[in-house]
């Protein structure tokens, strides 16, 4: 008898303590509410796709109790929507916020198609009208861009893709065997989760120093804190060509945030032509390789090569691969990582004006049967079968002070940040006696006066 009374004056104490609760609601004007951010803003939200959501936290410090409504200005044709208390809709008439407490409010939005090329601006408010009287708005803002969509397409004859809008991959897009897909300067393509490219016939894929080709994920939002998406690895599937049938072409584009960004492979090393060329190229942050290549012929200048989970360039049983003023630098920062650069069981491999470094004190493994050449190379490598065959080369040791990392703008492993221009004091300045192209990878020129030495690696030197 005693348990079940205490029991009953329990129950009866927290009901008068939750009815002092809501007796004390206020409608004096002067308590009201703020918010963590007075703007909620999207990033480009393609249209039809729908966004992410962000979270608002609205906040009462005063020591009463209020009571809201919250509703979107633009109503039921509104792009936005919200999630407050559990519930999902445009309107919200009886919200409550306790003393020093918040409340979370959730924001997504989905944008109809225009017909436009060019991203368009869409906004609304959120209004939080108080009992008092006084009411509070919150922005929100987003910028919508109409994109093209293809889902499984294969092409079997010759196609070109254009820069007008971008283009959203999902699934795999094709191109046959004798089919070329041509990809003009300044086209963007974004792929959903594991969706890639398969091509069997060639792809001509060249920008140009203003008009640059993109290819990456179609995630343009924000995990947290101001870290995008775009900044991960393994976000789609890459380029994958398989016994392709003439030249693969990419100039002035940038690759990343795939699994293995480009895999290049044949059944047999009999083609006879060169089926891959990378020029003047940015393959970066991918969570298998950067470029993988077997029983193939390649040419790779003035391209940046960095941050793989394996290797930035793999050559497996291939021909001749020769590389010019390029940087393969391997600073993963989500794992264990292999070298910048791994050569097996290949005829010739030859590096020129290179960089190839990273984390480790030996970034070039080579392993028996290969046939590796150096010539005014910078780099981290530490086999003595391949430093024998170098010709002007500086190789790097960690403790110079002027290694690996310190070669470069900025490696910040915490905001994945990474910017791979020379700083003044690294040895790859001026290491090439005789530029081998007429520009770097940002179009800047290489001769800049008689007889003057370039630059190793994909940028020219430059104190601006």
């Amino acid at each position: 008898m005693k348990k079940s009374l205490a029991v009953i004056f329990g129950m009866l104490l927290l009901l008068c303590v939750s009815c002092t609760k809501v007796d004390k609601f206020t409608t004096d004007i002067r308590y009201g509410i703020s918010f963590s951010s007075d703007t909620i803003a999207f990033d480009t939200v393609f249209t039809s796709a729908g966004s992410s959501t962000k979270r608002v936290s609205v906040y009462n410090s005063s020591k009463y109790s209020l009571r809201l409504k919250a509703y979107l200005a633009g109503g039921e044709q509104s792009p936005f929507r919200l999630n407050a208390d559990g519930e999902s809709g445009t309107v919200f008439d009886d919200l409550a916020i306790w003393p020093n407490d918040s409340l979370s409010v959730f924001v997504s939005v989905t944008i109809d198609p225009r017909d436009s090329d060019l991203p368009f601006f869409v906004q609304d408010s959120v209004i939080f009208a108080l009992e008092s009287g006084g009411e509070y708005k919150l922005l929100l803002t987003a910028f919508g861009q109409d994109a093209v969509i293809l889902r499984c397409v294969e092409f079997s004859s010759d196609t070109t893709l254009s820069a007008a809008r971008p283009y959203i991959v999902f699934d795999s897009l094709c191109i046959g065997s004798g089919a070329r897909l041509t990809i003009n300067p300044g086209a963007r393509l974004c792929f959903h989760k594991d969706a890639f490219i398969k091509c069997n016939g060639a792809i001509n894929a060249s920008g140009t120093a203003d008009s640059v080709i993109c290819f990456s994920t179609d995630r343009l939002d924000e995990i947290y804190n101001g870290l995008k998406f775009r900044l991960l690895p393994g976000m789609w599937g890459g380029i994958r060509l398989e016994n392709v049938t003439d030249t693969c072409l990419f100039g002035f584009c940038n690759i990343q945030g795939a699994e293995t960004a480009i895999s290049n492979v044949a059944d047999s090393l009999s083609a006879p032509f060169l089926s891959l060329k990378l020029d003047c190229s940015v393959i970066h942050n991918n969570s298998d390789y950067c470029v993988f290549t077997r029983n193939a012929d390649v040419l790779i200048r003035n391209c940046q090569v960095t941050n793989a989970a394996e290797n930035c360039l793999h050559v497996e049983r291939s021909g001749k691969v020769v590389s010019e003023q390029s940087t393969f630098a391997n600073f993963y920062p989500f794992a264990s990582c292999g070298s910048a650069v791994l050569v097996d069981s290949t005829d010739e491999c030859s590096f020129t004006g290179c960089i190839i470094t990273g984390m480790s004190n030996n970034e070039l493994s080579v392993t028996s049967g290969s046939n590796v050449s150096l010539g005014n190379t910078l780099a981290m490598v530490r086999d003595t079968a391949v430093l024998a065959l170098a010709s002007d080369c500086v190789f790097e040791t960690a403790d110079s002070g002027k290694s690996q990392d310190k070669n470069f703008r900025n490696i910040d492993h915490i905001n994945f940040v990474y910017n791979f221009e020379l700083n003044p004091e690294s040895p790859a300045v001026g290491l090439v006696k005789i530029p081998l192209s007429d520009c770097d990878l940002k179009g800047r020129p290489r001769y800049t006066g008689a007889w003057a030495p370039s630059s190793a690696g994909c940028y020219e030197y430059t104190n601006e």
